[in-house]
């Protein structure tokens, strides 16, 4: 379809309309998804809705128009496999909005995912009690805040905003862990690829990803004071 665009070409409705089916299947799936991830007890789906929210709202948009866009598109498709004027834009999409979509609309798909353990046990550093212990500690309490995170949503707004500065401390102290492998040479190389791969896929770079979350976490904190 691009390339018949790029040529002046008038697309085939025979391949258009079973693509606009499978745009409107996704769409209505990711709706789906949306609700869960807004409307969610648990932390982690919560925070990560308020992540794209965030990234949308660093581009002059949201998520709102974003869905009002591939609905758009979407019925601008059927629109032409039936030889029926195309829908209007949505309200409040301007071209420059379309193109910073267009740009940066990583982040609406399915975000790689990191499997990969950060660090090789029987690497020099972890041959030290001390460090072993620290990572253990830091497993450890991680798992437990996540385990607390999953009643997120029944906290009341000062419940929040505490456990909220609680996961920006650990995410601190395993900045400061990883680093130190990271200059010593000893990080996973096999996770390094897989972090940078989940970052492009959003469109970011380690900074521009810990300002997204620092403003998520901001987002969230208003929104609790706002319930409270």
């Amino acid at each position: 379809i691009a390339l018949n665009a790029q040529t002046g070409t008038m697309p085939d409705p025979a391949i258009v309309r079973p693509l606009a089916g499978q745009m409107r299947e996704t769409n209505e799936l990711w709706k789906v998804a949306l609700a869960w991830m807004q409307y969610t007890e648990d932390f982690q789906g919560l925070e990560y809705f308020k992540l794209m929210e965030a990234q949308m709202k660093s581009k002059g948009t949201s998520l709102k128009q974003v869905q009002d866009l591939m609905t758009w598109q979407m019925e601008g498709m059927i629109a032409f496999c039936e030889h029926r004027p195309p829908p209007p834009m949505p309200a409040g999409v301007t071209p420059e909005i379309m193109q910073q979509m267009e740009g940066n609309s990583a982040m609406m798909g399915q975000p790689a995912s990191l499997t990969t353990w950060p660090f090789d046990r029987n690497c020099k550093s972890m041959q030290s009690e001390v460090v072993r212990n620290e990572l253990d500690a830091l497993v450890s309490e991680h798992e437990q805040l996540i385990k607390m995170g999953e009643n997120y949503g029944s906290f009341d707004a000062a419940g929040k905003e505490i456990f909220i500065d609680q996961v920006e401390a650990i995410e601190s102290r395993w900045e400061i862990f990883m680093k130190r492998f990271e200059l010593l040479g000893e990080l996973n190389p096999e996770y390094a690829k897989e972090s940078q791969e989940f970052l492009k896929q959003m469109g970011l770079q380690p900074s521009d990803f810990r300002q997204l979350l620092r403003d998520a976490h901001e987002i969230m904190r208003a929104d609790a004071r706002r319930a409270g």
